[in-house]
């Protein structure tokens, strides 16, 4: 808007650039958000930080916890997320990161050593 207004009125010729300088601005602005993607970052915290207390929720509230079951799980956690990290910014998630979204919400059984 403010290039729009910088070029209705009449400015001196050596100031034509501020108007250029200002209409690039949202267009810059879009692409920093479309390289680093805040909104997914954030999500992806969000997502980390819930599953992470979720997981220790289970494990506070279990009676004979199973500690080698839980590390397998937390390890199998941040992995996942990992891979979601890594895959920010990009348009898909590969089949190997849902998979193992899958397997940690039960949808599917986890792959183990042997698979």
């Amino acid at each position: 808007m403010a290039a729009t207004i910088l070029s209705a009125i009449s400015v001196r010729t050596e100031f034509r650039w501020l108007a250029a300088a200002v209409a690039a601005v949202p267009a810059a602005c879009a692409s920093v958000q479309k390289v680093v993607d805040f909104k997914g970052r954030a999500n992806w915290n969000y997502r980390s930080a819930a599953g992470v207390r979720a997981l220790a929720l289970e494990l506070n509230y279990q009676d004979n916890a199973d500690l080698n079951a839980f590390a397998r799980r937390r390890g199998a956690f941040e992995i996942a997320m990992e891979r979601e990290w890594a895959n920010l910014g990009s348009s898909t998630l590969d089949r190997e990161t849902i998979n193992s979204i899958k397997a940690l919400r039960g949808e599917i059984p986890a792959r183990t050593r042997d698979d």
